[in-house]
């Protein structure tokens, strides 16, 4: 399904903008009626205003049944005894202020949501739903990729909303999914399928200024919405966890570590002090080499694990690069890209991937003999069909502008058959390489 294409929608055109919180909730009601599921990604990329709003609506007319389908509704931490509150309070208020409470949350914690509302989590903070057994009752079986699928499905969201990001790029303001920007495309997906098949479904965007603007596949126009809620009170300050100290026992991991990360390899960062150290460890490792073989010497690593570092990983510079492979875009990622130590390109193509592991195929030399090689992998048919042409272009083994037309192979008008069992035409199609 393509991220653009809809059907009617709640209003006449889609991309409408709007700073009227209570008419847009007004109409999401009226629209869908009084049974909503409404669904907003994890963590930060959740539309704070829209939800209080919804969800004081809710509390103020029983008739409407709320269900909240999300993940790591983010709390500031409180105090409890007296004591507690005059150390944490101006702390939470300096770290914290001017994020809104979602209130949901609060009534949660207090044992006070109403019975017309329930809340749908796949994720929570580790401890903190232990002793509330609606919770536990509404956990979410999922995972993060296929949540999109299953809340769509299981729980028949009808509602789709998200915090974005803006920016004008040559003259035309554009939106950017600053947060899980992979499940709200699925989500999205799945809410313009269910559009075309007549089902009342809403998605909108609540746009918060100070959101980062991300790239790719995050970019997007403001017709993907429904309507963008827009104007100063959305740009409230976003919810930032502080960063722990990384200690010396941190970067002592962090430098045992280094030495277990093969060049050429792939590596998954999380969040975190000790995070941070790894990543600290392969900077001095790949920016730094003698000085860091000369501090793992001294420190008897190389001594005490010659072995398995020679087969498991190594010290010397990352020349090959790594690839990260992470649902977070975390700031560690970021530190090893600007070192050039994340550059390892990785394909989404099996044949293409166990050719580039042997050492036969890489981004600068595609060998002549290519077809045949991606035929033992099973990769390609000998007589190559259509989508065995569209792989080859999509990733620059056949020049671009090749193309499978009528049972040929065209380039720049000129006709080549596809069958690679004849010698002299696989001598044809070798000029079609990249």
């Amino acid at each position: 399904m393509n991220l653009y294409d809809k059907s009617a929608g709640i209003y006449d055109k889609t991309g409408v903008v709007t700073d009227d919180l209570a008419r847009a909730v007004d109409d999401v009601i009226n629209y869908v009626g009084k049974e909503i599921n409404y669904a907003m990604t994890l963590g930060l990329g959740k539309p704070v205003r829209f939800v209080n709003e919804l969800y004081r609506r809710a509390k103020e007319d029983p008739s409407i049944k709320l269900n909240i389908i999300t993940a790591l509704s983010l709390e500031k931490p409180t105090g409890k005894s007296e004591l507690e509150k005059r150390l944490i309070d101006p702390l939470a208020e300096r770290i914290f202020g001017g994020y809104p409470d979602f209130q949901y949350m609060i009534d949660l914690r207090a044992g006070k949501l109403p019975a017309n509302v329930e809340i749908f989590e796949f994720y929570s903070k580790a401890g903190s739903i232990i002793n509330i057994a609606s919770q536990n009752r509404n956990y979410l079986p999922s995972n993060y990729t296929h949540i999109a699928r299953d809340a769509y499905w299981h729980n028949s969201v009808n509602v789709f909303g998200q915090l974005i990001g803006c920016k004008e790029i040559n003259g035309k303001m554009m939106y950017s999914m600053g947060c899980n920007t992979d499940i709200c495309i699925s989500a999205l997906r799945l809410i313009n399928l269910g559009k075309s098949q007549g089902k009342k479904l809403v998605c909108f965007g609540e746009v918060n200024e100070n959101m980062p603007f991300m790239y790719g596949d995050a970019v997007v126009d403001p017709a993907l919405y429904d309507f963008l809620l827009k104007g100063e009170q959305f740009n409230y300050r976003l919810f930032g966890a502080p960063k722990d100290a990384v200690t010396i026992k941190d970067h002592m991991i962090g430098l045992n570590i280094s030495t277990l990360i093969k060049d050429g390899g792939t590596l998954q960062v999380g969040i975190g002090a000790l995070g941070d150290a790894i990543v600290a460890g392969l900077d001095m490792r790949h920016s730094h080499n003698e000085l860091y073989n000369e501090i793992i010497e001294e420190a008897g690593l190389v001594k005490r694990y010659d072995r398995m570092i020679k087969k498991y990983g190594g010290t010397g510079r990352f020349e090959k690069g790594l690839y990260g492979s992470s649902e977070m875009f975390v700031d560690a990622f970021m530190q090893l890209y600007k070192k050039g130590i994340l550059k390892r390109r990785v394909y989404d193509n099996v044949a293409i991937m166990q050719l580039i592991e042997e050492g036969k195929l890489s981004d600068d030399r595609i060998p002549a003999d290519i077809l045949a090689l991606l035929y033992d992998k099973e990769g390609i048919h000998m007589r190559l069909r259509e989508k065995d042409v569209n792989m080859l272009v999509k990733y620059g083994i056949f020049k671009e502008g090749v193309e499978y037309k009528d049972g040929f192979i065209w380039y720049e008008g000129k006709k080549y058959e596809r069958d690679c069992y004849d010698r002299s035409n696989l001598e044809a199609l070798k000029t079609l390489l990249g």
